[in-house]
């Protein structure tokens, strides 16, 4: 069984919305993963990077000083045509419609992808394909940089109760299929040519002190990246091209 797209599409604005939303909650979170990305990687001006399933285009817009050029995948029509959009006068940013396991890039054309909140939206049968695509992409000694729910954490309770208050679009069963954790994730990256540099969790709460101000997020953050190395809601694992 696979899985290109949700059973109901995503508005392509949604995580830019999310990103100044009245929710604090949500604001967090979404602030959360950007800085965790923010803060583990320097670039040096040359990097040719990819965000597949990107969405509204927040985290690579947000490093596209920091690289050469930047490219955004995402299955949603709705995301791409919002990207194109929003971004037409960004230079280094270009989107285009593709599928994880079918970006339309170039052999050994990227030195990094990133793909944060994706896996969790396919099925278990399709993650080799997938990461077969990036191997063939990635030049040799290219990095990538994963996020997913981690399933041994409060995560599911959390999506539980998400789901039934209705406070995002469902999750469960229509936008989630797969279940992660970082033993899993390592486990699957290993077998299909990668090596895991650093993991770890976070987002435990660090999306509350958000809430309150950038700073303490960022500290609490920085906490998480130190300390959690399991528990937390959002998995992540740095790794590279054998």
């Amino acid at each position: 069984m696979e899985k290109d797209a949700d059973l109901k599409p995503i508005p392509g604005n949604y995580q830019e919305r999310a990103l100044v939303s009245k929710s604090h909650f949500q604001r967090g979170w979404h602030q959360g993963r950007l800085a965790l990305f923010q803060s583990q990687f320097k670039f040096t001006g040359k990097e040719s990077i990819a965000d597949i399933g990107c969405g509204s285009g927040i985290m690579i817009n947000a490093i596209k000083d920091e690289v050469g050029s930047a490219y955004g995948i995402d299955s949603n029509p709705s995301a791409i045509e919002f990207c194109n959009l929003k971004f037409a006068h960004e230079k280094k940013l270009k989107f285009k419609l593709g599928q994880l396991d079918k970006t339309g890039l170039d052999r050994e054309s990227l030195d990094f992808v990133l793909c944060t909140e994706v896996l969790e939206h396919v099925f278990d049968g399709q993650i080799d394909k997938i990461l077969l695509h990036w191997l063939e992409i990635l030049k040799p000694g290219g990095e990538i940089f994963l996020t997913t729910p981690n399933e041994r954490s409060p995560w599911p309770l959390m999506e539980w109760i998400l789901d039934k208050l209705k406070l995002v679009p469902q999750m469960a069963g229509e936008q989630h299929v797969s279940h992660w954790t970082t033993s899993k994730l390592d486990k699957t990256l290993t077998r299909n040519g990668f090596q895991t540099l650093h993991a770890g969790t976070f987002n435990l709460l660090a999306p509350m002190g958000f809430a309150f101000s950038e700073n303490l997020g960022r500290a609490l953050l920085g906490l998480e990246r130190k300390l959690l190395k399991a528990g937390g809601p959002l998995l992540w694992i740095h790794a590279k091209k054998l």
